[in-house]
């Protein structure tokens, strides 16, 4: 009998599920040095038939598509542009708030569904499979409890905008680290007006510029957006790798002061 693409399974003593899906481990993967086709290219994307739907056209298109190696029911890719090398920090203005539409949109469509889990990873370090720029947008069963980092009142505060503050939390656990978070608290992801909407989008690029500039190498990292209420959007570099310790303890070791990332970011951020 054939194994299903993915199957939910729950710990029976701990309580903590996880998510077994063999296929995942089928998918083409650039970034470990194997030459292969892009998918995510105008031309391997004429072939494929499970488009969502698409934004824009030519150099500006925007494309959410199923994700051919799903390890939820609900598993989507937004492809942020037709051009390979580009990614938040390239790309135009208009067209990274133009992304962070479909996210919006997308969250809408499927909250219904579940936790809609929107995640962005950028580098091997990072787990991405394939350097075209892409974001993961994935629905949880809402009987699984979202365990990401419940939203506290923020504190070590970078700078405060018309929407956000954006801070570098004292209790990091990862170097560098960053937390935007929006005034208006107590409300969804696909709540956002479009003004507030743009403006996270402008800071994220923001963010991601800081880091590249702080960081010779081309740097890994992913964010996410909290799934549920009282959402925030949480960026973490990965110029780490976790070690026995904190695998054993869940006690992050933060070899870089969180004082010292506000201060760098306060003097070199800009918004869009």
């Amino acid at each position: 009998m054939p194994m299903p693409d993915f199957e939910f399974r729950k710990n029976p003593v701990t309580g903590e599920w996880v998510v077994i899906a063999p296929k995942r481990g089928l998918r083409p993967k650039d970034n470990l040095g194997i030459e292969v086709a892009c998918p995510f290219c105008p031309v391997s994307l004429k072939t494929i038939e499970e488009e969502v739907s698409r934004e824009g056209s030519g150099r500006d298109l925007i494309r959410v598509i199923k994700n051919k190696f799903p390890f939820s029911k609900y598993h989507e890719i937004v492809i942020h542009s037709p051009d390979h090398a580009k990614n938040f920090e390239d790309l135009s203005v208009e067209h990274s708030r133009r992304i962070f539409e479909a996210y919006r949109s997308r969250y809408n469509e499927l909250k219904n569904h579940g936790h809609v889990y929107i995640f962005h990873n950028r580098g091997k370090n990072a787990g991405e499979s394939l350097g075209h720029a892409h974001t993961q947008i994935v629905v949880m069963p809402s009987q699984i409890p979202v365990n990401s980092k419940p939203l506290g009142e923020p504190d070590n505060n970078i700078l405060v905008t018309k929407f956000y503050r954006l801070y570098a939390p004292s209790y990091s656990q990862w170097p560098g680290e960053l937390w935007v978070v929006p005034k208006d608290r107590y409300q969804t992801f696909g709540d956002l007006t479009d003004s507030s909407l743009y403006e996270l989008s402008d800071a994220v690029r923001g963010i991601i510029k800081i880091i590249k500039d702080r960081i010779e190498d081309e740097p890994a990292y992913n964010f996410y957006i909290y799934p549920g209420k009282d959402w925030y959007l949480r960026l973490i570099p990965r110029a780490k790798v976790l070690g026995g310790f904190e695998l054993a303890s869940n006690i992050y070791v933060n070899t870089v002061d969180p004082e010292e990332v506000k201060n760098y970011v306060k003097e070199k951020f800009r918004l869009s």
